[in-house]
């Protein structure tokens, strides 16, 4: 068998791949950092910012919203 170099390369997941999800809670983010609802790589899944304890910024739609459980289990990227 001989060797190719071009299949030996490493192939490392891409960024919106379902690969590279932590799942925690929302009280355990910093205020500031990105999560999602979900871990699913489509277009309604959106990005948010927590901005306080109880509430979030959807970084897409521009809207704030409002009292989000602490105990919801939210997916980060690692």
């Amino acid at each position: 068998m001989t060797n190719n170099p071009a299949q030996d390369r490493y192939n490392p997941p891409g960024v919106r791949d379902g690969d590279g999800w932590e799942s925690g809670t929302f009280d355990s983010l910093n205020t500031g950092e990105l999560f999602w609802l979900n871990e699913n790589k489509n277009e309604d899944n959106h990005a948010y910012r927590k901005i306080s304890e109880t509430e979030a910024f959807n970084t897409k739609t521009g809207e704030t919203l409002p009292v989000v459980k602490r105990n919801a289990v939210v997916y980060y990227k690692s």
